[in-house]
């Protein structure tokens, strides 16, 4: 069972609250967006996911720090500039880029191009 109590024992305890905070801006955001996305809680990430294709989620990148990615093209992640933000890396093997989460009140939202593109992206389905 992944859940709050599981990242507590493993994961940094000043870290958890904040991927928690940033996991609920994501369902706000999702759910703002009627998109119709499963969530499902990992060991090591949170994905959001389209039937069985990951759209983005939420990823420890260690045992402190935590980050956004979104599954997309190299060349299209790439093309997406958000102002006062860059992206930590893109991860060839996974085909997604990936922001590192400092701030999730402000860092999450700045974000919603990427949202909006992957899941045009994974669903093909327009704005």
């Amino acid at each position: 069972m992944y859940d709050r109590d599981f990242y507590l024992a493993n994961c940094n305890k000043a870290s958890v609250p904040k991927f928690f905070e940033t996991i609920d801006i994501v369902d706000e955001i999702v759910g703002e967006k009627k998109w119709e996305l499963e969530k499902k809680m990992n060991k090591y990430y949170v994905s959001y996911k389209y039937g069985f294709p990951i759209v983005f989620g939420v990823t420890w990148m260690g045992g402190k720090s935590f980050g956004l990615f979104f599954k997309l093209p190299k060349e299209k992640a790439e093309s997406i500039v958000i102002q006062g933000i860059a992206p930590h890396r893109y991860e060839d093997e996974w085909k997604q880029i990936l922001y590192k989460v400092e701030k999730p009140s402000s860092d999450v939202r700045k974000l919603i191009p990427l949202f909006d593109a992957a899941f045009k992206h994974i669903t093909g389905i327009e704005q």
